[in-house]
């Protein structure tokens, strides 16, 4: 019944982001609508792990192994919502992206190897808290520099 409701919830969430990435009428809108979609699961997933990292919460193998295998499926489909630049309308994004493409590309390549590497050794408490602060600094160095 949970891989169900996970399955459900994952056909869901894929239709709504499909769905805000292809809105003819307003592409920009979509853009962000799409990358707003994205992180706010990344956020939701990171602020449970991150409980666990502060002593908030309990490791928890299950728990803990399904939010990172979320967030390595999340990051290499995040960058989707960069494609058309998309200052304004709502969104924190900076000129930065699009003036040094290169640059944002290498952070949001970095965030999907940290991810990766998050989803392959958070079954154990050792290898979760190893290599979830890898993952935290890949967030923080694309905000410093491309996030409002």
């Amino acid at each position: 019944m949970k891989k169900l409701t996970m399955a459900a919830a994952a056909l869901v969430f894929a239709s709504s982001v499909a769905t805000a990435h292809t809105d003819e009428k307003d592409p920009v809108k979509a853009q962000i609508q799409y990358r707003k979609a994205v992180f706010s699961l990344v956020g939701a997933h990171m602020g449970k792990m991150g409980a666990v990292m502060k002593g908030e919460a309990k490791y928890n193998a299950e728990t803990i192994s399904q939010s990172a295998n979320v967030l390595a499926a999340l990051a290499p489909v995040a960058s989707q919502g960069f494609e058309i630049e998309s200052l304004g309308h709502g969104s924190e994004a900076k000129a930065a992206i699009w003036k040094d493409k290169k640059a944002f590309d290498e952070k949001m390549a970095d965030f999907v190897a940290a991810t990766a590497k998050l989803a392959a050794s958070a079954g154990t408490e050792k290898g979760f808290k190893s290599n979830f602060g890898a993952v935290g600094k890949t967030c923080k160095g694309c905000h410093d520099d491309f996030k409002e």
